[in-house]
């Protein structure tokens, strides 16, 4: 692949200088100052005549080739007729598409350039006595477009407080949460609500926010009272793939003996955990208990500094060639991921992460091929984006080489729209560290990853 890139791309630089400098000369245009990195793109004026000639003239060097078994020649001139009525119809070089504007919209900017400059010159007088005419009406319309959003922020507060009336259990982060991934639909709202409750209840997961629902994991703490972050992470992790491992076979979480591999890490402790510990509904006995969402019940940990992007959101680093689908399937490692987020992150806010997605490999995982992978990134996508919509920010997926662009191309498709818009595709890991996270931040997500690795 590297040869074939070696050679191709040289190539493809010389036939488009090539190409373009033939056009240039025909259409008496400027040269383009560039290295041809992009394909030249230029802007033409034909007609359907032109598409009829150029029909027939194609139909008759089809009927001369086929008579006369000669292609040679009659290729080198359809050529050339071909790229001489291209040069003669062309009017300007337009910008590349992916020179960071609109192709489109330069094209019509050139072709309109000479009409701007006369229709510019003839209304300058009568623009700058509009202008002042239309300053009074322009500073109604800005207090009228405040008016406007003033009331609409108002009737979403309404309606935030009718969800949060409606579902008690609900907090108000989270009625906000849904009430925008709907777009603003109250019924819509009201049935995610009701469908995420109801979720949770059959997961044995709190439904009320209180003290009294926080239940710590049981740790391992050193003789001063202080735990291994990773170790603290881990625990986590097993609690959720435990309960993941009960809820889909039916039955109690002290009975399962599998340990799934940790696919999602995280660098920071949440002060709360919301994992029952019997995995048993037991909301009735704290239906009647205020709320406190101030208590943090976290242990002490030796992980002082917290790993952020440069936005300030904070990590989850996920490792896909650790998902061993032979321990369990892809569906159970999503809700495991769901039970393990849920631990995370406190309901009672409306934290955004950035999801960093290393898809390298590692001594003694189980490393999947991209296409077994897409189970888990079909079902996790609709488990997360259905119980825990607006919390991702981003999701960084790095290192993907250029070759290996498909496999994004075909796991693309796994996503809904919104997620697959979030979703940053980097090359090389200097490009993620310069790009996007803070400075050492990928020494210890690498610090990490290479802590799992096996023999």
């Amino acid at each position: 692949l590297r040869f074939f890139a070696c050679i191709y791309q040289p190539i493809i630089k010389f036939l488009r200088w090539y190409i373009d400098n033939w056009i240039t000369r025909l259409a008496r245009l400027d040269p383009l100052p560039t290295n041809y990195s992009t394909p030249p793109t230029y802007s033409l004026r034909f007609t359907t005549d032109d598409v009829l000639r150029s029909s027939l003239f194609l139909w008759m060097a089809f009927g001369y080739c086929a008579r006369n078994q000669s292609v040679a020649a009659s290729t080198l001139v359809a050529w050339l007729l071909l790229g001489g009525g291209i040069a003669a119809r062309v009017r300007n070089r337009a910008s590349p598409p992916n020179s960071g504007g609109d192709a489109g919209a330069a094209i019509d900017a050139a072709a309109s350039r000479e009409e701007t400059v006369v229709a510019t010159s003839a209304v300058t007088s009568t623009a700058v006595s509009a202008n002042r005419d239309s300053a009074d009406s322009t500073t109604a319309d800005d207090a009228k477009r405040t008016d406007r959003a003033d009331d609409e922020s108002e009737r979403h507060a309404r309606v935030v407080t009718r969800l949060k009336s409606k579902f008690p259990h609900a907090t108000d982060a989270e009625c906000r949460r849904f009430y925008a991934c709907v777009k603003f639909d109250e019924r819509e709202a009201s049935a995610r609500i009701e469908s995420f409750l109801k979720w949770r209840s059959e997961c044995g997961l709190y439904l009320a926010v209180d003290s009294n629902d926080v239940d710590p994991i049981h740790l391992e703490t050193r003789s001063d009272g202080t735990i291994d972050f990773a170790d603290f992470d881990k625990q986590i992790w097993d609690r959720a793939a435990s309960m993941a491992l009960s809820i889909v076979s039916e039955s109690n979480q002290n009975e399962v003996t599998i340990r799934l591999p940790q696919i999602l890490c995280s660098y920071e402790c949440n002060p709360s955990s919301n994992i029952n510990n019997n995995n048993n509904n037991n909301n009735n006995n704290h239906n009647n208990n205020n709320n406190n969402d101030d208590d943090d019940i976290s242990p002490a940990t030796d992980n002082p500094t917290k790993p952020r992007c440069k936005d300030g959101t904070r990590i989850l680093h996920i490792l896909p060639a650790r998902l061993d689908l032979s321990l369990a399937a892809a569906p159970t490692y999503s809700l495991a991921a769901a039970l393990y987020l849920d631990a995370l992150l406190r309901r009672t806010d409306a934290e955004r992460l950035t999801l960093v997605c290393d898809v390298r490999g590692g001594r003694g995982w189980a490393n999947p091929t991209p296409m077994s992978t897409f189970p888990f990134i079909r079902s996790t996508s609709s488990l997360l984006g259905r119980h825990y919509p607006e919390r991702l920010e981003r999701m960084i997926l790095f290192p993907m080489p250029k070759a290996a662009m498909w496999v994004w191309g075909a796991a693309q498709k796994c996503l809904d729209p919104n997620t697959a818009s979030k979703v940053v595709v980097c090359s090389e890991v200097a490009e993620v560290e310069e790009g996007f996270l803070e400075n050492g931040v990928m020494g210890l997500l690498e610090g990490r990853r290479r802590s799992f690795f096996v023999g």
